[in-house]
């Protein structure tokens, strides 16, 4: 019992120790800051990740860039996503993989194991069965002239392409018949030889254990030999007019063109080996890899060797995008180049929320409990003084300096600071601002100060003379107490006052805070917003990703485009926000930074992570500042980074892009080898659903990879693939392909164009013989019936084309015997009208003209078509019988245009007097003061002819509604429109033509209705 009570007193103590060493952090005026120099970024690769053994033995990159790891049990094939692992060539275990060659001349890898010799080609392993039983092969040397050195447990032999070509066809061999001459006889050693390879002078340089010899086509002779029993030769790297080789125990050693051999000067540690890539030698050794320039034999530190593993150094190589592989007897370790550094303090964290970069190039942090620092080499000073500080409890928000070189500090949850001449003043919502909450500072041109936070903005005013400031307040206030949360804001070109927070943007001009919606979109959170020097707007994101804005001549913002992981952002959530001098943005996140740069127009998106260096931690805040040496600073709430955006440029290198396979169906009738394809792959026509997997071997950042393609035969265009390395093509039509693919990594163009070539087979039933035969059946079918058919035809089409124009002259007689009592009708009323209103002389003159409109309509009515100037004239008499009727009140104008020829055309007869009919009965005999009617002819084409007929009566619904009233709410369509409606169908059907019937009412300045307008459009026929 007295135990469990010591140990919760522990326990107590513990955690308080804990809580005040890191209060006491921020009571230091001093803090000393360490950070990790090392340029390289480590990933151990093991039997976890895929390898059949972590035991790593030998390390090979070939030409289409796949990196070929030789571990104890055997070899994998990597192209940075998957292993393919080979433990078996044949039915033989491959043991120790020794070494690895690719041999280019007959497209193959060669791999040289406990097992003997075997080669890799078209996705499999084939065993080379030698007459010597369990022959080990350790090495393999190709010469210029293309002569196979390789290095056995009998002993050095060579053989000539043709030979090896033989090889290869029959998969055997005899080691014994090739060794170099006189090998066992000259000298008394034991036999077997570990490395060999040709220089470049016609010698050949092999080792046995500890021992080195060269053969110059003639004799061999013995160059060196180890002291050491324990030692062992580790590498032989023959150079211009040099050779350099590594022993264990006693280091580098090079070798000239008459055999003298002269140890390189270096520290005698455990040595690795020499490696070449490119023009550079690398140096592998315990005390790290170095670059080794043979011209003076000096050395540069590169990295060093992962800790925390074993001492035994087995390989190492540099990859083309100079990422360093180091194999260990334990793991295999990947070395990438390293973009950010992150500071330390002891076992402390540096908790900062904000920075600034004063004009004489200081560099200041905001951080806890109101603290200032300054960084002065590897160390945060107290900017304030000793003890100092802007607040007593609250974190420091936002950090600025002015144009007269005032510092101003918004804190968290205490207000304002400013420093004015070392003298510290103090604001808070006692002394006028809206909150305490203050999160960004925005000098305007007016040299205004304008901050923001919670609900609220503030104008912070400087008088003229003194130092004393007013401060204005505006809230926010969007329903209750939902309020804004402003994090930063800009000027705009009309000195407009735009704030970002979590409740979208706001603006404020002359007086007013107002929310504004960027298409629409009210409903973002903004974490942050900048302005670049060509007056473009940068929003940052919570959940939406990048927003790229401009201002409008009017002054507005405007979307131009969102970016997202759509676009190749790493996320679409992001914090804050940072414009470079070449107006390069860049966006932090929780997870990393994205980073988008253009050039003509174009935009190109780069992601840095944790695989980069980005520090893995989870902060609360983060925020970017870029000081007077372009250095880009990382402040979060959870350490201090930075990083150089030059080192964050572009990778030298694009990708390798590797067809991995083509499938169809369960089909794989492509798998990636080192062979090229020689033939296009031919498909039957069903097999039109294919997929192609591919890789983008790079290395450095995998994950970064983006593929593009074009599939000729279907498309031109480059279609972006993102991320996915499968391409599936469903429903492809017969015809020949051809399918390129690239990889793109960061900004750059890619020329590296994987190419397949494939052709889908036609059906028998689309072939040209197929069409062919089945014309020659259908054109004699179709020639015989035509016969046969053909009188039967024209009969019946001319029988059908008689009955339909009789029909068709019977139907309009009817409706023009419809129409002449409907007008009748109406005119007897008008007649009436006038006896009854006493304008008896008036009635005689309009019986005159009735009788003689009457006589006019009787004669038309025999015929279906009459001259355009009679039908005028039928309709210039029944408008001057109707104006007797409406007296001085009423006008009417006929318009005729001058490309109608009136004497020429011929139109439907009695088609538009009901319409003018309608015009005067509906529109303007309930029309209070002057009423105008015009008739309008105008020609649409030569056989179609419109007429407008307007009026300023009181429009359509109004009739509609007198009528219906007179009819007690009955609707009733016009019958004269109707009957117009039946005639205009029956003349399309008759001419083929098209027709057209519009009513519309005519509206004023002011939206009422002034009137009617119909427009009709039929056809005519020409005297001619």
């Amino acid at each position: 019992m007295l135990r469990n009570k010591w140990i919760a007193v522990l326990v107590i103590y513990l955690f308080c120790s804990s809580a005040q060493s890191q209060q006491f952090m921020w009571q230091k005026d001093i803090i000393h800051l360490s950070t990790n120099k090392e340029k390289y970024i480590t990933t151990m690769i093991g039997a976890k990740d895929g390898l059949p053994s972590s035991e790593i033995l030998t390390l090979y990159q070939d030409s289409k860039g796949f990196v070929w790891i030789g571990t104890s049990v055997g070899v994998s094939k990597y192209d940075g996503y998957n292993f393919e692992n080979h433990i078996t060539a044949g039915k033989k275990q491959l043991g120790k993989i020794n070494s690895i060659v690719e041999d280019t001349l007959h497209n193959t890898i060669w791999i040289m194991s406990d097992a003997g010799l075997s080669y890799y080609q078209n996705g499999y392993l084939h065993p080379i069965v030698f007459e010597e039983d369990d022959i080990t092969v350790y090495d393999m040397g190709i010469d210029g002239r293309h002569v196979y050195w390789i290095a056995s447990a009998k002993g050095p032999a060579y053989y000539t392409k043709e030979e090896m070509l033989g090889i290869i066809q029959t998969k055997k061999g005899n080691i014994g018949t090739h060794l170099i001459p006189r090998w066992k006889s000259s000298l008394k050693e034991d036999s077997l030889v570990r490395l060999i390879k040709p220089g470049n002078n016609g010698k050949v340089w092999f080792s046995s254990k500890s021992i080195m010899y060269c053969y110059d086509g003639r004799h061999t002779a013995q160059i060196w030999r180890s002291s050491s029993f324990n030692d062992q030769i580790n590498t032989i790297l023959p150079h211009q007019d040099k050779v350099f080789f590594v022993s264990a125990i006693n280091g580098i050693f090079e070798c000239s063109d008459t055999n003298n051999v002269a140890a390189v000067p270096f520290q005698r540690t455990l040595s690795a080996n020499i490696y070449k890539a490119g023009d550079t030698l690398y140096y592998m050794c315990l005390d790290g890899i170095f670059s080794f320039n043979p011209q003076n034999n000096s050395f540069s530190f590169l990295c060093k060797i992962p800790e925390a593993v074993t001492t035994w150094l087995s390989c190492t190589m540099v990859d083309r995008e100079k990422n360093i592989w180091i194999g260990m007897h334990d793991a295999l370790f990947l070395q990438r180049k390293k973009i950010f550094y992150e500071y330390k303090s002891g076992n402390d964290n540096i908790e900062l929320f904000c920075g600034a970069v004063k004009k004489d190039g200081a560099i200041l942090f905001g951080g806890n409990r109101g603290r200032i620092f300054t960084k002065e080499d590897t160390k945060l000073v107290n900017y304030l003084g000793k003890q100092k500080s802007v607040c007593s409890r609250s974190t420091v928000a936002a950090m600025y300096e002015d144009k007269q070189g005032w510092l101003w500090f918004g804190t968290a949850y205490q207000g304002i600071a400013i420093q004015q001449n070392d003298h510290l003043k103090f604001l808070d919502k006692t002394s006028g601002l809206g909150c305490n909450q203050n999160y960004f500072f925005l000098e305007t041109t007016d040299g205004d100060m304008w901050t923001g936070g919670d609900g609220f903005l503030t104008k912070l005013g400087k008088q003229q003379s003194g130092d004393s400031i007013t401060c204005t307040t505006y809230a926010s206030l969007m329903s209750g107490d939902n309020w804004s949360v402003f994090v930063n804001a800009i000027e705009g070109p009309d000195k407009t006052i735009w704030a970002a927070g979590a409740r979208g943007l706001f603006t404020f001009s002359d007086g007013k805070l107002s929310q504004y919606a960027l298409r629409d979109s009210t409903a973002i959170s903004i974490s942050d917003i900048k302005k670049t020097h060509g007056n473009e707007v940068w929003l940052t994101t919570k959940g939406n990703g990048i927003w790229q804005c401009y201002f409008d001549e009017k002054g507005l913002l405007q979307l131009k485009k969102k970016y997202n992981t759509e676009d190749g952002l790493n996320t679409n959530s992001y914090l804050n926000i940072l414009i470079d001098e070449q107006n390069n943005i860049w966006a932090v996140s929780y997870s990393g930074i994205s980073k988008i740069a253009f050039d003509h127009n174009k935009f190109f998106i780069s992601n840095y992570t944790a695989n980069d260096g980005f520090p893995d931690k989870n902060y609360q805040s983060a925020r970017l500042m870029q000081d007077s040496n372009k250095t880009i600073w990382i402040i979060t709430s959870d350490g201090l980074s930075y990083f150089n955006p030059q080192r964050a440029a572009q990778p030298e290198k694009n990708p390798l892009i590797v067809l991995n396979t083509v499938k169809a169906g369960d089909s794989i009738y492509y798998s990636n080898n080192t062979a090229s394809q020689n033939q296009p792959l031919i498909l039957h026509y069903n097999e039109n659903e294919l997929s192609f997997s591919f890789s983008g071997i790079h290395f450095s950042n995998p994950s970064g990879v983006k593929y593009f393609y074009r599939l000729s035969g279907s498309d031109s265009l480059w279609k972006d693939n993102g991320n996915n390395r499968v391409i599936n093509f469903e429903g492809l039509r017969p015809g020949n392909y051809m399918l390129q693919t690239k990889a793109v990594a960061g900004n750059n163009e890619s020329d590296i164009i994987a190419t397949y070539l494939f052709i889908i087979q036609k059906p028998f039933w689309q072939t040209w013989w197929f069409y062919a035969i089945c014309a020659v059946i259908a054109g004699a079918i179709i020639y015989a019936w035509m016969k046969q058919r053909e009188k039967t035809i024209q009969k019946a089409a001319a029988e059908k084309a008689a009955i339909q124009k009789h029909i068709a002259e019977l139907e309009t007689k009817a409706l023009k015997s419809q129409m002449n009592p409907h007008f009748v009708f109406n005119s007897l009323n008008s007649i009436a009208h006038l006896v009854a209103s006493n304008q008896n002389e008036k009635g005689i003159e309009y019986l005159t003209k009735f009788s003689k409109l009457l006589r006019i309509i009787l004669e038309e009515s025999e015929n279906n078509f009459v001259d355009l100037k009679d039908e005028i004239k039928m309709l210039d008499l029944y408008l001057q019988i109707e104006a007797m009727r409406f007296g001085d009140t009423f006008s009417y104008s006929i318009q005729i245009d001058d490309t109608v020829e009136e004497d020429d055309i011929s139109v439907p007869a009695l088609l538009l007097h009901p319409l003018v009919e309608n015009a005067v009965w509906h529109g303007l005999l309930h029309k209070q003061g002057e009423r105008r009617l015009t008739i309008h002819f105008k020609k649409i084409t030569e056989g179609i002819l419109q007429c407008t007929i307007k009026d300023n009566g009181i429009g359509i619904e109004a009739a509609k509604a007198m009528k219906e009233k007179r009819l007690n709410g009955i609707t009733q369509q016009s019958k004269g429109t109707q009957l117009v409606k039946d005639r205009l169908k029956m003349l399309e059907q008759q001419f083929g033509q098209p027709v057209h019937l519009a009513m519309e009412d005519i509206h004023s300045d002011n939206y009422s209705v002034s009137g009617t307008k119909v427009t009709i459009q039929f056809p005519v026929l020409y005297e001619s």
